[in-house]
C-alpha cells in the first residue's frame, strides 16, 4: 500500500549518530580543536558570503573521514564520490568565453577565486 507524502510530512528519519554536521564537527574530539584554533578558516565573523565557514567545517569533516580510510564508518559512501569531476573552476578562459554569458562568466571567476583562497587557507 502506498500513499502520497503530504507537504512537510516526515517520511524518513536519519539517526543523529549518522549525520555529519557543523555542530558535531565543532565538538569532535580531534576536529573541534582544529576548528577553534583556526578562526581564519572556520569563523562566521569573516566578511564572506553567507555560510561559507559552515561548508568549510563540513569539508574538514569529510577530509578527516577520507584520511581514516577503512576505519571510517563513511568509507563505503566516500568511495563512491567522484574525485575526477569536471568542475567549472577548472575551466580555462577559453572555456568560459564559450558560455557567452557575461554574468555567468563573472560568477565562474568569483567561484574559482573563492576556491583558490579557501585552498590557500589549508596549505
Amino acid at each position: 500500500m502506498t500513499s502520497e507524502i503530504q507537504h512537510n510530512e516526515a517520511f524518513m528519519f536519519v539517526p543523529y549518530h549518522l549525520i555529519i554536521s557543523v555542530t558535531k564537527t565543532q565538538s569532535h574530539k580531534v576536529l573541534g580543536s582544529v576548528v577553534l584554533e583556526h578562526p581564519e578558516c572556520f569563523s562566521d565573523e569573516k566578511d564572506e558570503p553567507e555560510h561559507t565557514w559552515e561548508h568549510m567545517i563540513l569539508v574538514l569533516a569529510i577530509m578527516y573521514e577520507l584520511t581514516l580510510g577503512k576505519n571510517s564508518k563513511w568509507e563505503p559512501y566516500l568511495k563512491m564520490l567522484p574525485f575526477d569531476a569536471d568542475l567549472t573552476c577548472d575551466w580555462s578562459q577559453e572555456d568560459m568565453e564559450m558560455v557567452q554569458d557575461a554574468s555567468l562568466i563573472h560568477v565562474l571567476k568569483d567561484t574559482k577565486e573563492t576556491l583558490e583562497n579557501e585552498w590557500l587557507l589549508f596549505k
